[in-house]
């Protein structure tokens, strides 16, 4: 019997079956692998129910109006100095609240930009905010400044002492330094050791991301990587040679320190560098799903990790060649375990602690400090607001999650399957979860979705259907932590 060897395949001593995640290049009838996994984030244990967040808006008292930025969130790492706006008009006054730094300064952006990169050099913070110079928010009591004869930049990376910019004014393939020890120092000398240069070669994508990797600067473009190392006795200051890695990342926010490396997403993988080995945390059947995908739009692509949970959240918006269509999707990875999941709730675009502003007026701002996680979400469909969030433990009835298998079954004889179990390691704290059966008589065929099934108080869900093919869709709510399923299941006859 097929659900019996599979059990047995699994090593699962009470014959219930590992759930394997969101696994949707796999065969409809692999074990534990799911077509839908939504609302779960994966452990090295098993999957518990996502984080909720807190939507009471309570870090930002007022919103001004007219495009005026309504908050500010700032983080420690400054992979970005993130605002948002109430209105979907991309121009506002961006003010700052940090330590005893005050003031505000008038800036233009356009379309879908809403983070900007950032760094620090000591105690001052550069961003680029797509001005015509890069920005200075200095250690000590001044306002947000410009920094004279700066360039624009696309990415921004501190690294031997050094600001380095990526992409400057207008050119894709170009970088250039600041003096070292002086961010606000940008005018070439041999003397101060500020100098610029070209990664010129056959790809034409520019640089697309850039991460300290110690003291040296990883660079990517679409399809391969540089690094550039300090080289004080070498007229260049930054000497850059092809990396290892042959691998490119997608936009700016797809390639992110973690651990003691890198992670960065590419067109087939996510991959997680650490100076000597590639790892791709996508096994063979999730890539394959993947990479199948064009990668469509740099707004929406970007890598968060929550290091409290040792979670990779991965947004990516993607282009299906076959139906043609335009999707955005969160992917979440539990890199020990490569298992991933895929969420419909809102982007994440950071996660982090600090200090989040809100404002009292157009030109004044306060912090409110916050000591736990926030999470820096799209507030809407329509994009037009982004709001800090506080991670919250998840909802106590709302349905927040839904599991689908694969099928299971033979493909020659009726199989009744007269009840199912889920194996919590945490009891779901809202409403009894349900279970809907749906069924067919060959994999090719469409499924037939019968009447959901609550769970008894024995913790069994007593359903009664007969086909050769069976599937199980899970709905839970509040939270909850499980490790996989198992059914009771026996042929009654063969065709």
């Amino acid at each position: 019997m097929a659900i019996k060897r599979a059990a047995r395949a699994k090593g699962d001593h009470d014959g219930h079956i590992d759930l394997l995640g969101f696994a949707p290049d796999a065969d409809l009838d692999i074990p534990g692998a799911c077509s839908v996994m939504d609302g779960a984030v994966p452990t090295t244990r098993g999957w518990r129910a996502a984080p909720s967040l807190d939507y009471t808006n309570r870090y930002f008292s007022t919103f001004a109006a007219g495009g005026t930025i309504g908050g500010i969130n700032y983080f420690p790492d400054l992979n970005f100095v993130m605002y948002h706006t109430k209105t979907k008009v991309w121009t506002g006054r961006l003010g700052f609240a940090i330590s005893d730094v005050t003031g505000s300064h008038t800036i233009a952006s356009t379309g879908d930009q809403y983070a900007f990169p950032a760094t620090s050099l000591g105690q001052d913070i550069v961003i680029s905010p797509g001005t015509p110079t890069l920005m200075l928010i200095p250690a000590l009591g001044a306002t947000i400044s410009p920094i004279t004869g700066s360039p624009i930049a696309s990415h921004l990376v501190a690294a031997s002492r050094f600001v380095m910019a990526f992409g400057n004014d207008g050119n894709t393939n170009g970088w250039k330094c600041c003096a070292r020890d002086n961010a606000q120092s940008w005018t070439l000398s041999p003397a101060t050791q500020c100098a610029k240069g070209i990664l010129a070669d056959d790809n034409v994508s520019g640089i697309r991301a850039a991460v300290a990797f110690g003291d040296d600067v990883v660079a990517f473009k679409t399809d391969r990587a540089y690094v550039g190392r300090y080289t004080p006795n070498n007229v260049e200051v930054w000497v850059w040679e092809l990396s290892r890695i042959n691998k490119g990342a997608l936009y700016g926010r797809t390639a992110v320190k973690y651990e003691q490396g890198i992670l960065f997403l590419s067109h087939d993988n996510l991959y997680f560098y650490d100076g000597s080995n590639l790892i791709g945390l996508m096994d063979e059947r999730m890539s394959a799903w993947y990479s199948e995908r064009v990668v469509h739009g740099q707004s929406a692509a970007g890598i968060v990790v929550d290091e409290v949970t040792d979670l990779i959240y991965v947004r990516v918006q993607l282009y299906a060649i076959d139906s043609g269509t335009i999707t955005r999707h969160l992917f979440i990875c539990e890199p020990k375990t490569k298992r991933w999941s895929l969420w419909n709730g809102p982007p994440v675009f950071a996660i982090g602690r600090g200090p989040a502003m809100y404002p009292g007026s157009a030109s004044a701002f306060a912090p409110r400090a916050m000591g736990t996680r926030v999470w820096l979400s799209q507030d809407s469909v329509t994009d037009s607001l982004r709001t800090p969030r506080e991670i919250a433990a998840p909802a106590t009835a709302a349905a927040v999650a839904q599991i689908v298998t694969n099928d299971f079954g033979d493909a020659f004889m009726d199989m009744e399957l007269t009840r199912a179990s889920l194996k919590f390691t945490k009891a779901p704290t809202g409403t009894s979860p349900s279970a809907t059966g749906m069924v067919r008589n060959s994999l090719d065929a469409a499924l037939t979705t019968l009447s959901p099934v609550t769970r008894a108080p024995d913790g069994l869900f007593d359903i009664r259907q007969n086909a050769r093919w069976h599937r199980l869709k899970f709905d839970l709510q509040g939270d909850w932590e499980l490790g996989g399923y198992a059914v009771d299941a026996k042929p009654v006859g063969v065709r």
